[in-house]
């Protein structure tokens, strides 16, 4: 499935950022509608991969970043 680009963006910029504290200083996963996390690993983005396959999902359908612990999610 490819990702809607424009869908993701709107979606992901109506999330606040005190939604994302919580992941602060981890890799994650984002659904592909921007919506929300699906994954998320302090460990590494292998682990977040891992995650994903696990529950079925394709990574490929998939954005990954990395929320950093002072500048917010790159």
């Amino acid at each position: 499935m490819a990702i809607d680009w424009g869908k993701f963006i709107k979606n992901r910029s109506e999330i606040p950022p005190e939604a994302l504290e919580k992941y602060m200083g981890q890799w994650i996963a984002w659904s592909p509608d921007g919506t929300h996390i699906v994954a998320a690993s302090a460990k590494s983005d292998e682990e977040v991969l891992r995650q994903l396959e696990e529950a079925g999902l394709d990574p490929s359908d998939h954005v990954m970043g990395y929320i950093d612990d002072d500048m917010g999610p790159i």
